[in-house]
């Protein structure tokens, strides 16, 4: 992983991230949890209530990858869960109706499409 320095992530430069440009994932994307930080870029971190979570987890988050991506977590369950096909579906099916009540939101004078 090149976002690690010499093998220690400063959880100093993970906060800095977090409440700088948390919205966006970046100290996700620092911690090498890029799936997250994807996530976090595309929903504006979880509409603002990843970031207030994130703020309370972010030590736990920056111990473990210090440990490396092979450590188990407080429960003894993997660090990076294993890639799953149900998951996957169900990420695409709640990004499919998180989009859907945000275009609800929007009025149709501003949207996109053309009169």
């Amino acid at each position: 992983n090149n976002t690690k320095n010499d093998g220690i992530i400063k959880i100093e430069i993970a906060y800095l991230l977090l409440l700088t440009m948390g919205c966006f994932g970046f100290h996700h994307a620092y911690l090498g949890r890029h799936e997250q930080g994807l996530v976090y870029f595309l929903t504006f971190g979880w509409f603002g209530l990843g970031i207030v979570s994130d703020i309370f987890n972010l030590p736990d988050y920056v111990s473990l990858a210090n440990r490396g991506s092979t450590a188990s977590n407080k429960n003894g369950h993997d660090a990076v869960p294993q890639f799953s096909f149900t998951r996957f579906l169900a990420m695409l099916l709640f990004g499919n109706i998180c989009g859907f009540f945000c275009s609800c939101i929007v009025p149709p004078s501003l949207s996109l499409q053309r009169p």
